[in-house]
C-alpha cells in the first residue's frame, strides 16, 4: 500500500504524526520463515536494506540510528516500523511500514529532519523512487534466513 499523504501516521512508543504531500510513505507484507526469537532482526535488515537503497539509488549516505531511523548529519531522512502478527511459536506476517522524506522541503520538514531533495538539491519521481528501492529491497530478503549475515551487514553504517 501506497500513500500520498498520511493523516494518522503512527511510529515507535505510539506516538503519531502527519506525512505531506513530497515524502513516500508505503507499506509490504513479508511472511519470512525466522524463528520468533529472531524478530527483532527484522528491524535491523529492513533499515539497513532501505539505507542500502538510497545510497544505491540516489548516492545518498545514510545512517541507521536504532531503533527504526535513517539519519543524515544527525537529520531524520527516513523511519522504518515492523508490526508482527505471531501465532503459537511462528511468525505468520510482519507489515513493514517505511517512509522516505524525498521531496521534502525545510519549511514541511519537523526540526531535525531532512530529505533526499534537501541533501541532492533536486527532486526525484516518488513512482520511479518507490520502484527502484523495491528491488533493493527484494534482493537482500534471502538475507533474512542468515542471522549472522544480517547482523554483520548492520553493523556497517549504525549511528
Amino acid at each position: 500500500m501506497v500513500s500520498e499523504v498520511q493523516t494518522q501516521g503512527r511510529g515507535s512508543s505510539g506516538r503519531t504524526w502527519k506525512s505531506p504531500k513530497g515524502g513516500l510513505w508505503f507499506s509490504i507484507i513479508i511472511r519470512p520463515k525466522i524463528p520468533i526469537d529472531q524478530i527483532l532482526l527484522l528491524q535491523f535488515w529492513f533499515a539497513n536494506a532501505l539505507r542500502k537503497g538510497i545510497e544505491e539509488v540516489y548516492g545518498v549516505q545514510s545512517e541507521v540510528k536504532w531503533p527504526n531511523d535513517l539519519v543524515v548529519g544527525w537529520k531524520k531522512l527516513a523511519g522504518v516500523l515492523i508490526e508482527t502478527k505471531i501465532s503459537g511459536p511462528a511468525l505468520v506476517y510482519a507489515i513493514v511500514g517505511i517512509g522516505l522524506n524525498v521531496n521534502l522541503t525545510a519549511e514541511q520538514l519537523p526540526t531535525g529532519a531532512t530529505s533526499i531533495f534537501l541533501v541532492k538539491k533536486k527532486r526525484f519521481s516518488l513512482e520511479k523512487t518507490l520502484g527502484s528501492i523495491l528491488p533493493v529491497l527484494e534482493r537482500h530478503y534471502e538475507t533474512l534466513r542468515d542471522e549472522s549475515a544480517v547482523a554483520g551487514e548492520c553493523e556497517i553504517g549504525m549511528a
